[in-house]
């Protein structure tokens, strides 16, 4: 399946490229974004695309610690409503737990785990694809956020005993230090943060039963539907290989973990289809490329899957009643 996050985990990318003099738009559009995705911070865009998005960032500015940057330089509140949740929480144990449990909500890619050490725990962080070559940007951001996470929560009282990281160690790993306020290593097999697990029983000053009891109940709602919803799992997947030959059913059904017949009849059930999906979003890729650039058409038609300009042209004035070319000149 393609794992989503929401565009709140990006909080802070725009300043930070306009304070290192970077072309955002250049590097949003490079990664198949629009600067609209900030308008709202619950919209959900795919792990891949935002992972790549602070790679290609980190290696166009020359600044490999984009997400290191992100992390501090916001509040600790990036994690919507299940944040709020967790601050009223009755301690910072329960608060936690929370998070663990509703971590998909906020990002889809990962998960977490609370493991005793000794007097010590460790909140490791774990991922669901490890296909993944180049991620460090997005694992300095995460145990930013959740440095950032467990000081918003006990008031400044839980401190840090140590940083793990999976990379290697930058020129300048100093900064690591100065930010996370503790020992941090790196080239280790997991990335987490360790502290006194005394801190675990510590009451939570802005504790609210009431609160607490509805945002879970909104909440679980907001999980049954972002998990039931096939259609838009189906659509960001088409959405990723659609110039590559994986962009059919039997492909996309195998990355949702289920038979082919299984899916189509899922999306019958919301009175829709792969067919009908795939068209969708192949045509707005046509629109989008040839509103937005002076791509070839003979290449264009090769880009969304067919072998001959001939046919793509008959389709595209199927669809919309006039051919490609004459689509251009009419907006140029």
């Amino acid at each position: 399946m393609a794992y989503l996050l929401r565009t709140g985990s990006l909080e802070g990318y725009l300043e930070l490229m306009e304070e290192l003099g970077a072309d955002s738009g250049f590097l949003l559009r490079q990664a198949g974004l629009k600067r609209k995705i900030f308008d709202n911070p619950d919209t959900r865009i795919p792990f891949q695309t935002a992972n790549q998005l602070l790679e290609n960032s980190a290696h166009h500015t020359g600044n490999t610690q984009i997400g290191l940057l992100m992390a501090f330089r916001r509040s600790g509140h990036v994690l919507g409503l299940f944040g709020i949740l967790c601050r009223h929480s009755p301690d910072v144990a329960t608060a936690i737990n929370q998070a663990i449990r509703n971590i998909d909500l906020h990002n889809q890619m990962e998960h977490w785990e609370l493991k005793n050490q000794g007097s010590d725990v460790i909140l490791i962080r774990h991922i669901k694809d490890y296909r993944i070559n180049r991620m460090a940007q997005m694992d300095d951001m995460a145990l930013g956020d959740v440095a950032r996470f467990l000081q918003s929560i006990s008031e400044g009282s839980i401190k840090l005993k140590r940083v793990y990281l999976t990379h290697s160690a930058p020129t300048n790993a100093q900064i690591y230090n100065h930010y996370f306020k503790t020992e941090v290593l790196f080239n280790q097999d997991f990335n987490g943060v360790s502290f006194d697990q005394s801190h675990l029983s510590t009451k939570l000053h802005s504790q609210d039963r009431d609160i607490q009891k509805h945002l879970e109940y909104y909440i679980q709602s907001m999980k049954r539907e972002l998990n039931d919803d096939i259609e838009e799992q189906t659509r960001h997947l088409i959405e990723q290989t659609l110039t590559s030959s994986d962009c059919n059913i039997e492909e996309i059904s195998q990355l949702l973990a289920m038979h082919k017949r299984t899916l189509q009849k899922k999306l019958n059930s919301r009175g829709t289809s792969f067919s009908v999906i795939l068209d969708q979003v192949r045509w707005g890729k046509a629109q989008q490329i040839l509103s937005n650039s002076n791509m070839p058409i003979s290449k264009l038609a090769s880009l969304l899957g067919y072998s001959e300009l001939s046919a793509f042209s008959r389709a595209f004035k199927e669809e919309f009643g006039i051919s490609p070319r004459q689509w251009r000149k009419n907006l140029q």
